[in-house]
């Protein structure tokens, strides 16, 4: 019925986003595959309050670096604890999601892109380390890898599995490829096949099944 429809964030949040993946989807156990009202609206609730919080952190942030700025020019680009400051938050970002949070990605970004300019002019023998870093900050800002790890996590342990593959190739991909990179990582590939099997004898599509088990073993070499 059209009364029962539930209604979405545009850009959900890390909590309703799993409620997403959740409704209706064969991939999860039955009695998990069932969303309510209540439910989308407890967790557009969680999620707000997460975004008000980081926002905050943002702007005080954003007032310290005018503040340094002030007192001394110059000096956030020139110091790389200021960095790992932004991309704390960058990394803090993707697990929270929303659009707000977007939003506030947009003006960190440059501010990020800014400091490591500066820092490898002024400190040439540190630029390795300096990517090495950024390589990481940036695979951290994974949005699923951010948000299943948080503490908090809406995910079961047993969910990870189709919470994975109900993200889009690219995702599933990355992740198929860090089973590939580290050996003890899990899920592997046996992993994922052995899922698909058990959830096309429950009806999952076989050509879906296929599709997302392609993209697990795609990721470019």
């Amino acid at each position: 019925m059209f009364w029962n429809k539930l209604k979405w964030s545009q850009v959900p949040g890390c909590f309703e986003r799993h409620l997403q993946r959740r409704e209706g989807n064969a991939l999860f156990p039955i009695e998990r595959r069932k969303v309510s009202r209540a439910e989308v609206t407890t967790a557009q609730e969680r999620d707000q309050r997460d975004q008000d919080r980081f926002i905050a952190t943002v702007k005080r942030l954003g007032a310290d670096l005018e503040d340094s700025e002030a007192r001394n020019p110059g000096s956030t680009v020139r110091d790389s604890s200021y960095l790992k400051k932004v991309q704390d938050l960058l990394e803090e970002a993707a697990s929270i999601g929303g659009g707000r949070v977007q939003n506030a990605i947009r003006i960190l970004e440059p501010i990020e892109e800014n400091m490591i300019q500066n820092l490898n002019r002024s400190m040439p023998a540190a630029t390795e380390l300096l990517q090495e870093a950024t390589a990481l900050s940036m695979t951290a800002r994974n949005t699923f890898l951010a948000q299943s790890t948080r503490k908090d996590t809406p995910m079961l342990p047993e969910e990870e599995i189709p919470s994975i593959l109900s993200e889009d190739f690219e995702t599933i991909s990355f992740f198929g490829f860090l089973s590939r990179k580290f050996p003890r990582f899990k899920p592997c590939e046996s992993d994922i096949k052995e899922h698909l099997d058990a959830a096309i004898k429950q009806g999952f599509d076989r050509e879906r099944a296929k599709a997302l088990l392609t993209a697990w073993n795609s990721w470019p070499s």
